[in-house]
């Protein structure tokens, strides 16, 4: 990066940047033209799929990300167009910069290992600023890579004079409040003014760089204007990838606890949704790995987490991750992303004839491109219903959702044998204490064991044990912009198989996939 100008800047910066001037990180021609194209007002998806198809690697990882569980699409995506449709500009911007620096750092024998890790810890941020974006109907179109690129000064730090980085990041954990008088001390600057001069080096657009310039406004007051909001996700959003991804400290255990605690109220989001959040972004960022070549490890929680000492907060929520992270790679690993060998054929939402036998990616492909074709919602809740019925081979699936005209949780929906008649045994009130209703309202998925101890705690009467069964069963809510709506219910209760770990974590792949198309057709949200 020969061409900076150093004159005016910090001892300290005028030093990095003469010493490593040839080696700090440039944009190639090829990242340039997409970041260009990208930021054009009247670009389309033709241009941009020009411009990736010049860049051969480039273009094989955003097919190979477009084709990943993130977008579920029907058929196997083949064109460079395609992909830029589904992946959108923001991602494809991003995810171009981070592949040209892993790239680099592995050309040119940089620490490799921690630009690895910090590049999959942004990702991991930039994902979960989708999720509360989608959550809050938020839309900014550089959202994604702002959020990415908002510790550049740490990526270029890490790679290039780790000693400093490190002695910032031990001062992160043990004495976070003297974090700025270091920066200003090893740097001359805060940090945030290197990842500037970066920024502008590389001709990134002026409202990214103006995001991460920007001082965070405080978290637990609500975000009022566009920008606020913006810069908000963008720095929350990059807590919660550091703080998780990162040991639980004590600072860290603080700042975890804060963030879940203030991110709602600044958001006008429901406490609960949280851990959908967590979890929906933790399922999708694993997918990046592979298009920028970074391991999948890079992209989990730290283990350290589920191994807390009780009361442990966070213990459910890393087997939670781990089961569908874990599951969604095995899939992925067997089974690849195949073409469909049959079409697609209309068919009324009525329609219940058997599916093929086939595994569940392939159907979360098939229901991906359906839901997007519909704007009716209880078509999307069918086809849900109908996909943890037969791809997930659930042998019992009922479907309630709340009706506002009379505070009651109806039965709509009822699959398997014997299930349509017993489906009255459904109905409840919502403000009361029965099993359904507190499901409504937890925000999260639910094994139940033991029916019996349901009807023990009055939460479940003797007549729906009578006629339902003692079987184990799970209860996800069902959610359409951080509001639920109802809930499903799936067991095995004709043959009494027991529910397997396997089991909850294909339960909870479908139960998302419903919950985020239910929140795209209420937002009215859509692709590039």
């Amino acid at each position: 990066m020969a061409s900076i100008t150093t004159y005016g800047l910090p001892p300290r910066i005028e030093e990095i940047l003469a010493t490593n001037g040839e080696d700090l990180p440039i944009l190639r021609q090829s990242c340039k033209s997409i970041l260009e194209c990208t930021d054009r007002e009247n670009s389309n998806a033709s241009d941009v799929s020009q411009v990736v198809m010049r860049d051969q690697a480039l273009m094989t990882k955003v097919i190979k990300l477009a084709n990943s569980v993130v977008y579920a699409t029907m058929t196997s995506v083949t064109t460079a167009f395609q992909a830029v449709r589904i992946v959108g500009f923001d991602v494809i911007r991003a995810i171009a910069i981070g592949a040209e620096l892993v790239e680099q750092a592995d050309e040119r024998g940089g620490n490799s290992r921690e630009l690895k890790r910090l590049l999959a810890q942004a990702l991991v941020s930039a994902t979960a600023a989708m999720e509360l974006e989608e959550a809050s109907r938020h839309k900014n179109s550089n959202l994604f890579t702002s959020t990415m690129l908002y510790t550049l000064g740490d990526l270029v730090l890490a790679h290039y004079v780790p000693d400093v980085y490190h002695r910032l990041e031990v001062a992160r954990q043990t004495d976070p409040t003297n974090v700025s008088a270091l920066e200003k001390e090893v740097l001359g600057i805060p940090l945030k003014g290197l990842a500037t001069i970066i920024s502008k080096e590389w001709g990134l657009p002026a409202n990214i760089i103006q995001v991460i310039q920007a001082t965070p406004p405080p978290m637990g007051k609500m975000w009022g204007n566009p920008q606020e909001k913006l810069v908000g996700i963008v720095y929350s959003a990059n807590e919660l990838g550091r703080c998780w991804l990162s040991p639980p400290s004590p600072f860290n255990q603080s700042t975890m606890r804060k963030l879940i605690e203030k991110i709602p109220q600044s958001l006008a989001l429901p406490p609960q949704a949280m851990k959908t959040i967590i979890l929906n972004t933790f399922t999708k960022a694993a997918q990046f790995a592979e298009a920028v070549n970074i391991e999948r490890k890079f992209f989990l929680p730290h283990s350290q987490w589920g191994k807390l000492p009780p009361p442990n907060p966070y213990v459910g929520l890393m087997t939670d991750i781990a089961k569908v992270t874990k599951v969604l790679k095995q899939r992925v690993e067997k089974h690849g992303l195949p073409p469909l060998s049959h079409e697609i054929e209309a068919s009324s939402a009525a329609s219940v004839a058997p599916l093929p036998r086939q595994d569940l990616f392939v159907w979360l492909q098939e229901f991906s491109l359906q839901a997007l074709g519909t704007q009716d919602a209880n078509r999307i809740l069918h086809l849900g219903a109908e996909g943890l019925h037969k791809a997930g081979q659930f042998e019992r699936v009922a479907l309630v959702l709340l009706s506002p005209e009379t505070g009651m949780l109806e039965p709509r929906t009822g699959l398997g044998a014997g299930v349509k008649e017993l489906l009255p045994l459904f109905r409840c009130p919502l403000h009361s204490q029965h099993l359904l209703a507190t499901a409504f309202k937890g925000y999260e998925p639910r094994k139940i064991d033991d029916l019996k101890a349901e009807v023990q705690m009055g939460r479940l009467s003797e007549t729906f044990l009578n006629q339902w069964g003692e079987t184990t069963c799970l209860i996800g809510p069902l959610i359409a912009k951080a509001k639920p709506v109802g809930v499903i219910v799936a067991d095995r209760g004709i043959t009494k198989t027991p529910i397997t770990e396997n089991d909850y974590s294909t339960f909870m792949m479908v139960l998302a996939q419903i919950n985020m198309n239910l929140t795209r057709l209420a937002t009215g949200s859509h692709s590039n």
